[in-house]
């Protein structure tokens, strides 16, 4: 598990990147805000946009995750952006690797 340093006070967006290695089954990302509606997207050897994107979450509210099953390798650009003002205190951020935990299982994960 890699734990991605908070999206916090005045900023709309952060941008990380992380390797995962060939053979990878499993890749999760997770994001928890205290409030409000934080939007992930992952690129691919490439900076993600809102628009232009390999995965995004498809959750809304204060948990959002993006889980690939056999991702390809390679290096990932990781996007945080705030969804609208209300987004306040993106407090964990967390990517696993070959975890099997997936976004279901993250329900309620603090």
């Amino acid at each position: 598990m890699t734990v991605i340093a908070p999206l916090t006070g005045s900023a709309t967006a952060a941008y990380y990147n992380f390797f995962v290695p060939p053979n990878t089954f499993d890749l999760s990302v997770i994001a928890v805000a205290n409030k409000g509606d934080p939007d992930q997207y992952l690129g691919v050897g490439f900076i993600p946009t809102n628009e232009n994107y390999s995965y995004k979450n498809a959750s809304s509210g204060v948990f959002s995750c993006i889980s690939v099953q056999m991702p390809p390798a390679g290096t990932y650009y990781y996007l945080l952006r705030k969804y609208n003002a209300d987004v306040d205190g993106v407090f964990k951020t967390a990517v696993f690797i070959n975890s099997r935990l997936g976004c279901s299982s993250m329900v309620g994960y603090k």
